[in-house]
């Protein structure tokens, strides 16, 4: 599995691959204090 992954992501174009490996951002304010709040 974890040489098709990579294989996978060796044919993706250029964009699309840093897309891949660019973490995903911290979720928004609002989602944070929606947790604090059930906390």
């Amino acid at each position: 599995m974890e040489i098709r992954q990579a294989t996978a992501g060796a044919a993706l174009p250029e964009p699309v691959r840093e897309a891949v490996n660019t973490p995903a951002p911290p979720p928004p304010p609002a989602e944070a204090g929606a947790l604090g709040d059930a906390d």
